[in-house]
């Protein structure tokens, strides 16, 4: 009875060993899910086929897109490199390669035949690349100080081409994760890293303004995304404020801090409206 109950327990144990010897490696553009600092991240952030816009709409690559992008993969020769070396020459390859304009392209498709587009094309190109490449990728969303001239203000009025009165003062961008942290990539400002996003976006004001709200895709793309603006500036050290002092920022960015995605669909109040013309005003003085 010894003998035959060892022998159950050896061929069971080799039966797990073997089925997980099978089991596919990750490889480029395989699906996992992984634990990420306390955030449990779905799948959806790594799957490259599919992009979630919003609640409404998500994005389905054609299979040409793929095959293109496993071959620009390749040719990229990162194979051996860690996530954020991987990253590195995703975004050079695309802030080389792909213009920033005001292009609107209606699929990724468009954005490389055209090599242009404006930044929800680069965000888009930017987290399918980053999925293919078994990358965790999902959508950045931020409102920033601009300067507003009589003609972007009139233009402002369209929502699709900015919020509170003034034309393009929204830009979309991406976090990808590399060892349990949250890592800003916008390949059409040439961006990646927290150093990099908080020294250029601070010091260069001939690029656009410094962003006073952030958020973050939480599995809805463009919806119900999450407000991480304060997170994400408890980064820059206190006393490398040197446009606008830490306590004004910081009290300009708390009166934001609370707000939904969605409040920006509906006129803000006009207490808020002069908090962003008087630190405008600071900004480009």
């Amino acid at each position: 009875m010894m003998e035959k109950s060892h022998l159950l327990k050896y061929f069971f144990f080799s039966l797990i060993i073997t089925c997980k010897l099978l089991q596919p490696q990750n490889t480029i553009g395989q699906i996992s899910t992984k634990q990420f600092g306390n955030d449990t991240h779905d799948s959806i952030f790594l799957d490259y086929k599919k992009i979630k816009i919003d609640n409404n709409y998500t994005y389905n690559i054609e299979q040409s897109t793929i095959d293109w992008g496993e071959q620009l993969l390749k040719e990229l020769n990162i194979s051996g490199l860690n996530n954020y070396e991987k990253a590195v020459c995703i975004n050079k390859y695309i802030h080389n390669n792909i213009e920033f304009c005001g292009f609107r392209a209606n699929n990724i498709k468009e954005i490389i035949e055209n090599k242009k587009g404006n930044c929800f094309c680069h965000a888009r190109l930017g987290i399918f690349l980053l999925r293919l490449a078994g990358i965790p990728a999902k959508f950045a969303y931020e409102i920033h100080i601009r300067r507003c001239s009589i003609f972007g203000k009139i233009k402002g009025k369209n929502k699709n081409t900015g919020l509170y009165g003034c034309a393009h003062n929204d830009h979309i961008w991406v976090f990808f994760y590399d060892t349990g942290n949250r890592i800003p990539f916008d390949s059409s400002l040439g961006i990646i890293g927290m150093k990099e996003f908080i020294t250029k976006r601070w010091n260069n004001k001939f690029i656009m303004g410094p962003p006073f709200v952030i958020y973050e895709d939480t599995g809805n793309g463009l919806e119900k995304m999450k407000n991480i603006t304060i997170k994400l500036w408890n980064t820059k050290p206190k006393d490398s404020f040197n446009i606008i002092d830490f306590n004004t920022w910081y009290e300009f960015l708390n009166s934001f801090s609370e707000m939904e995605i969605e409040d920006f669909d509906k006129p803000l109040d006009k207490s808020l409206l002069r908090r962003i013309n008087k630190i405008s005003k600071l900004w480009y003085n």
